[in-house]
């Protein structure tokens, strides 16, 4: 099981969409549609993005911009280190490992044909830093072969499992293909069976060394901007 990266640990710049209803009297409401995810992120800054919705001069025609508003809601965007991420993948709860408190994910982003990522480094081999054997076919792995571990949601509960994934560098620069072997666990972490890392954040793709080196990349980066889709 692929236990989290090192030091990616950071407060996300976070901007939430939030919408104006105008009921009869013509005066607005800002819903506050902040609350859950300040809680998930309490030293984080909230920037708003405010969008008004046309007055409303009739109450049938505020129930319909309540619908309207709540169909909104489903579709907000949080910007999070550049990317576009689906709020409604949630932090389904938190876990504090040495002093250090982090969100945990059961879902991920909704995947596209060039879904947003971050690559990181992992040891698939007996000993390495990935933790234990991988989830996928209870084994380590050669580091010299291309695999991945995705994050819990992306994972699907071993669905993806054995099937090839092609990941591409954030400048579209080189791809390539990889399997995927193992899980980078967005709910667990701190134990041994991750090697004491924190939980993975909901937006890895957690390489081995020979996918790193097939993208031409620096591994000592630790972190990098990717895609993926599958093959």
């Amino acid at each position: 099981m692929a236990g989290s990266y090192g030091g990616r640990n950071h407060c996300p710049e976070v901007f939430i969409l939030s919408v104006d209803k105008y009921g009869e009297n013509g005066k607005s409401t800002l819903f506050p549609i902040n609350a859950a995810i300040k809680s998930s992120t309490p030293n984080c800054n909230l920037h708003h993005l405010h969008r008004p919705t046309p007055i409303i001069t009739s109450a049938m025609a505020a129930r319909s911009a309540a619908v309207s508003l709540a169909r909104c809601l489903l579709s907000i965007l949080i910007i999070n280190s550049g990317k576009l991420i689906s709020a409604g993948c949630a932090p389904a709860g938190k876990m504090t490992c040495n002093g250090v408190t982090k969100a945990t994910y059961n879902c991920s982003p909704p995947t596209t044909s060039a879904t947003p990522a971050v690559l990181t480094l992992n040891d698939f081999s007996k000993g390495g830093d990935g933790g234990g054997a991988s989830e996928c076919d209870g084994r380590w792995h050669n580091n010299s072969f291309r695999m991945v571990a995705l994050s819990t949601g992306w994972y699907d509960g071993g669905r993806r499992c054995g099937r090839i994934v092609r990941v591409t560098r954030g400048d579209g620069r080189r791809s390539t293909t990889a399997k995927v072997v193992d899980e980078c666990d967005s709910m667990m972490g701190c134990d041994a069976e991750h090697a004491g890392q924190m939980p993975c954040d909901n937006d890895i793709v957690d390489g081995s060394k020979a996918v790193w080196e097939a993208l031409e990349l620096d591994q000592d980066l630790g972190t990098v901007p990717v895609t993926w889709t599958m093959a």
